[in-house]
């Protein structure tokens, strides 16, 4: 009995990408061209507002090409756009392992790092967006929003959540 309760949880860590296994010197086993046709076609089903028809593409193009980072980047930011944040930092693990260097990787990184309050993390994950990519307009704005946000100050953090509370309770009553 127990063994069939834990059966029922195993199809939800299957959809969690994992970081690819190292592909050996000279082996083809990524279609790229496929996975970036289906990745284009995912950003403008995004842009029209289908966010489930845009995660199963991207879902398509990592199977088709598990070493090509675009496909995992994609998926995690639609994957962090509707909550998912388990499965957007699976994502984005797999884009900094294949491309350590990858700014956009880094970037969301970093967002997801931010939201989760693990500054530090966050941090190092934007200077190496910016190492990576200089001319990234991050570079002038994001510390700064990191340090204006209010998860670096808890007095702060506390008042916008209780005005949040408040805002809710008071459209709740009325």
């Amino acid at each position: 009995m127990l063994k069939n309760l834990f059966n029922q949880f195993r199809p939800l860590a299957a959809d969690v990408p994992r970081p690819p296994a190292p592909v050996e010197a000279g082996a083809q086993s990524d279609d790229v061209a496929r996975a970036d046709a289906l990745v284009d076609e995912g950003n403008l089903r995004e842009d029209a507002g289908d966010a489930l028809g845009a995660e199963a593409l991207y879902r398509e193009a990592v199977a088709a090409a598990r070493g090509h980072a675009r496909t995992h980047l994609n998926l995690g930011i639609v994957l962090a756009a509707k909550k998912d944040l388990d499965g957007a930092a699976a994502a984005y693990a797999c884009v900094l392992a294949l491309a350590p260097d990858h700014p956009f990787g880094n970037y969301n990184a970093a967002r997801l790092a931010l939201l989760r309050g693990d500054l530090a993390r966050a941090e190092t994950l934007i200077a190496n967006a910016v190492r990576a990519k200089p001319d990234l307009s991050l570079r002038r704005t994001l510390r700064a929003r990191m340090q204006a946000s209010p998860l670096t100050d808890a007095a702060r953090f506390t008042s916008a959540l209780e005005t949040a509370y408040r805002e809710m309770w008071l459209e709740k009553t009325s």
